[in-house]
């Protein structure tokens, strides 16, 4: 025990007196998505144990906590370490991680307050529906996606998804862009139409369209519905946007999938793409997980069940309707205008996709392929896409031709099937809910009614596993725990290629877990002592390692957990 008080003091110590801090800035770490801090000099495997490490403080909040936690040191002067939360009631949180306080907080209301699920028609999130989507850091602002109801003169409800951009050291709102504003009188929606304050739309017949009469003749649009659409995909910061990704609530329509990018200057629309213009749903929400990118701001997402006609192909392979329901797409910036669309839109377009030979069959299942974000992998010049879904299987893409659809067989990279997630006591389903994290040529999942396995990865071939005598997918290295549903989505601390930790919430217990990544041995867990507890874990929540400190956000708190060596010894 003095060994480790003795270790306890010297990472303090090095905490205290550090000049540099790893900051946690976008959903799993980086426009990868990798999911890894590999500049964790504090928590190592000898001072993460029960002696040594535990909760430190809790912090109350408004509302629940979808969104994962983001961090910023030496913030402001004088200079603050600052963890940065987001809740479903619209606040937006700045925590002094040194003493647990609130430093600022403030609550978006301008447009309205929080949508009450039940306008929805879905339980998912309840009861009330505000920021769900993880935000991002850019310097010294922090852009924030909020969804709030209000009424006009007639008392007609109207539902607003507007985007901010706030000052991380004072927590004043810089700018702002009500982007959708969507009135429904219990019959019809109505959108803006016309005006500097128009709502996106794009070119099409699918599901919620009208006619317009636009440049003295009639289009059909789809209007992106501020009630229906829900914002569970973390925003992501590429090339001075930012995009956002959207899916529904319960599948209840009329819905679609879009991506929608805004200028981080003035959060004016600059793009505006959605992923079943002439059909229907296609949502993109990954678990929360983000839209990830490349080094050549090339976009990579996930998209759910919907719309694919693999019978209406143009010369190239790609959908004639423009449709790409249970799909991996790639996107890239082009010249396109609101006035001059591409098939999907304008400001970006798909320039790959993949989708497996099954895609009916897990279209009809609601087996969603987008129930989990993609991994970017590079690896000398070639960059790997990595990515499963709800069925547990695990593809493996190379970006520069993804393999599009075939329905003989498919012709992305490898197949895994049912990986992840064997049969048990998840009602006969497999259940893949996670954004798995990449670290020196290892891939890590959690995935529901299934231990958390560990999968090599050399030049975008994933190997380490075999199939048991059942059938079912095995790895060499698995963690003896078993996850429930949903899963879990993990992150990892390392200090370079030393002490690299998986953490993890269990959702169904409500414990934060860590494992040595090297054997998926766990080391510590939340339950180890009692003061360490925490409660009221949310479905695909991410813990954030990052400066000695870990951070788990929670209904109505955020957890620190750090070294505590006073309070055990």
């Amino acid at each position: 025990m003095k060994k480790n008080l003795l270790a306890a003091i010297i990472a303090t110590l090095s905490l205290m007196t550090s000049s540099h801090a790893t900051d946690v800035t976008t959903y799993h770490n980086n426009q990868l998505a990798s999911g890894v801090n590999d500049s964790e000099t504090v928590l190592n495997l000898d001072n993460v144990n029960q002696f040594d490490f535990g909760l430190k403080y809790s912090v109350y909040v408004q509302g629940q906590i979808y969104a994962q936690p983001l961090f910023k040191s030496k913030v402001g002067t004088p200079a603050r370490d600052l963890a940065f939360v987001v809740t479903q009631h619209n606040v937006v949180m700045a925590v002094d991680v040194s003493t647990g306080s609130p430093f600022w907080t403030i609550t978006l209301n301008e447009f309205g307050t929080s949508v009450p699920s039940g306008d929805t028609g879905s339980g998912d999130l309840t009861p009330e529906i505000g920021i769900v989507s993880t935000p991002v850091i850019s310097g010294n602002n922090i852009f924030v996606l909020s969804k709030s109801k209000r009424y006009d003169v007639n008392n007609t409800p109207h539902y607003c998804q507007t985007i901010y951009k706030i000052d991380i050291r004072t927590g004043a709102v810089i700018a702002r862009n009500n982007f959708a504003d969507t009135a429904f009188d219990g019959s019809n929606y109505t959108y803006r139409i016309a005006g500097p304050k128009a709502d996106p739309y794009v070119l099409g017949s699918g599901d919620g369209s009208i006619s317009v009469i636009a440049h003295n003749r009639a289009e059909n649009r789809v209007y992106f519905n501020a009630l229906r659409q829900m914002n569970r995909a973390a925003l992501s910061l590429v090339d001075g946007v930012i995009y956002a990704g959207f899916a529904s609530h319960g599948d209840n329509g009329p819905y679609h999938g879009w991506v929608i990018g805004f200028a981080d200057t003035n959060l004016k629309v600059a793009a505006v793409l959605n992923t079943t213009p002439n059909g229907g749903l296609g949502g993109i929400w990954q678990s929360g997980g983000r839209i990830a990118s490349d080094d050549k701001n090339n976009l990579y997402l996930e998209t759910g069940n919907g719309s694919f006609d693999p019978t209406q192909l143009d010369t190239k392979g790609f959908p004639l309707d423009g449709n790409y329901g249970d799909c991996f797409i790639k996107l890239s910036k082009d010249d396109s205008t609101t006035s001059r669309q591409n098939r999907n839109g304008w400001g970006v377009r798909v320039v790959d996709y993949f989708t497996p030979t099954n895609n009916n069959s897990i279209n009809a299942a609601d087996l969603d392929l987008g129930s989990c974000g993609p991994l970017v992998v590079p690896s000398g010049s070639k960059i790997f896409i990595i990515g499963t879904g709800k069925d547990g299987s695990i593809y493996s893409m190379n970006a520069a031709n993804m393999g599009k659809f075939d329905p003989v067989s498919n012709h992305n990279l490898q197949t895994i099937n049912q990986a992840l997630c064997i049969q048990g006591d998840t009602g006969n389903q497999w259940t893949a809910f996670c954004t798995g994290c990449y670290f020196n040529n290892r891939l890590f999942y959690f995935g529901g009614g299934d231990r958390g396995k560990q999968f090599t990865l050399n030049n975008g071939v994933i190997g380490g596993w075999f199939l048991d005598d059942n059938g079912q997918v095995q790895t060499d290295v698995e963690t003896a725990t078993t996850f429930a549903w949903p899963g879990a989505n993990s992150s990892i601390s390392a200090n370079g290629n030393n002490s690299v930790i998986n953490w993890v919430i269990d959702r169904d217990a409500s414990i934060l877990r860590a494992f040595r990544a090297s054997d998926l041995l766990e080391v510590w867990n939340s339950s180890q002592a009692s003061g360490d507890n925490f409660s009221g874990a949310i479905k695909f929540s991410v813990p954030v390692a990052a400066n000695g400190n870990v951070f788990v956000g929670a209904d109505s708190a955020l957890y620190i957990y750090g070294l505590n060596p006073s309070q055990r010894h």
